[in-house]
């Protein structure tokens, strides 16, 4: 905890507590996530977008595509409504470092903002995935230096972590369910972690001392072009 919190550059208010669950419990959990974000009129509306646009099948069913792809990808979440980090009970030893050096940054975050009314905005996707960016950028910004002391993220030349998705990609194709997935899916999943971690390092290089949980961007154009954040240019409001 004390070099997650040197690494996030914040320090911890209180002890989150740490949880194992079965593979079933951790299926069990993205179901209820999913249709609590996803309920049936919203997720037949995306699915039908989806589908017009090109971006997946029409044979492609989100819900199960989903459910079954995200069980496969999560190796432990933290969950804000109890202020606790799950580990699935099948994690590898070698992955847990990894894990937990990345979830207890969103413990972190979740001790200076109100992380449960972040990620259930409902009718604000575009702001909810800008946020969500934010929280996985910072985390996974943060636990490199954890892993790797003599790493520095601050250094690395802008847009190199979305760069890695070729290779985050590559490395995942013995996840069966993520090898299958459209594109849309794939790069989605990856974006927060990698585009979020980009503006990280932009955030840190042009606000050194501030905190970004502070003064989040307010869209997704934001997060991939940060002069956009810098200059104020707001979300225009659709009817």
């Amino acid at each position: 905890m004390p070099v997650v919190a040197q690494a996030a550059q914040l320090p911890f208010k209180r002890e989150p507590l740490v949880l194992r669950r079965s593979r079933d419990q951790v299926r069990d959990y993205v179901v209820h996530k999913f249709d609590q974000d996803l309920p049936p009129g919203e997720l037949a509306g995306l699915e039908v977008a989806l589908r017009l646009f090109g971006l997946i099948p029409d044979t492609l069913e989100l819900r199960p595509t989903m459910i079954d792809l995200l069980t496969e990808q999560i190796a432990g979440y933290y969950d804000p409504d109890s202020n606790a980090l799950y580990i699935p009970a099948d994690i590898e030893p070698f992955h847990l470092r990894v894990v937990v050096s990345h979830e207890l940054v969103h413990a972190l975050q979740d001790q200076y903002v109100s992380l449960d009314s972040i990620i259930t905005q409902q009718g604000h996707n575009d702001r909810r995935s800008a946020a969500q960016a934010i929280l996985e950028g910072q985390a996974t910004v943060a636990q490199i230096p954890v892993l790797m002391p003599e790493q520095r993220p601050d250094t690395f030349p802008l847009g190199w972590f979305w760069q890695q998705r070729v290779v985050a990609a590559r490395q995942q194709t013995q996840m069966v369910r993520f090898a299958r997935a459209p594109l849309w899916l794939r790069e989605g999943l990856i974006f927060p972690y990698l585009g979020g971690a980009d503006f990280i390092v932009w955030f840190r290089r042009n606000h050194p001392g501030r905190s970004v949980l502070a003064a989040m961007p307010t869209s997704t154009e934001q997060v991939l072009h940060p002069a956009r954040y810098a200059a104020g240019d707001e979300p225009t409001e659709l009817a």
